[in-house]
């Protein structure tokens, strides 16, 4: 069991962190560079007015995403572990095609016509972008510690 809390908690809380991170950097880039003047920039909130590495609210974002691992994200990885695929796929397009329908939609809803066709490609651009980073990181964590369980002498997850 210990085994499988590994799986379960630490890649979401890295890959959280380091989509955070990206978030941060992301928003202080376009509001440099790309919106030097403009009120609105890509986000319609500042990372900083909602605090978000405060410490109660990382904890509550992260409360979802160990449901979506436990649930989603290690079946699918140990189906393909198994060597079956999930809609004819292999696991990294599976990934690209979940990562591009979840920004698009996302993006979607969060924006307004005023905001423009300019805004909204842009939005969804970074939230696949984030979405993209945050799964690469998870996977990679997920293959590093079945690779450790493995070395240690397990031969599987259950």
């Amino acid at each position: 069991m210990k085994k499988n809390i590994r799986l379960i908690i630490i890649p979401p809380v890295v890959g959280g962190i380091v989509a955070a991170l990206a978030l941060v950097l992301i928003q202080q880039a376009l509001e440099k560079f790309y919106f030097p003047y403009d009120p609105d920039p890509v986000f319609a909130f500042s990372v900083y007015d909602y605090l978000l590495f405060d410490s109660l609210f990382f904890l509550l974002a992260l409360i979802p995403a160990i449901i979506f691992q436990l649930l989603i994200a290690i079946p699918i990885y140990k189906r393909y572990q198994s060597g079956t695929k999930v809609f004819y796929l292999g696991m990294w397009p599976f990934v690209i095609i979940c990562c591009l329908i979840f920004g698009l939609a996302l993006s979607y809803f969060n924006w307004s016509k005023i905001m423009g066709i300019e805004k909204l490609l842009l939005k969804a651009g970074i939230v696949t972008w984030l979405a993209i980073t945050y799964w690469v990181i998870n996977l990679n964590l997920m293959n590093r510690i079945q690779a450790k369980i493995l070395a240690a002498g397990n031969k599987t997850i259950k």
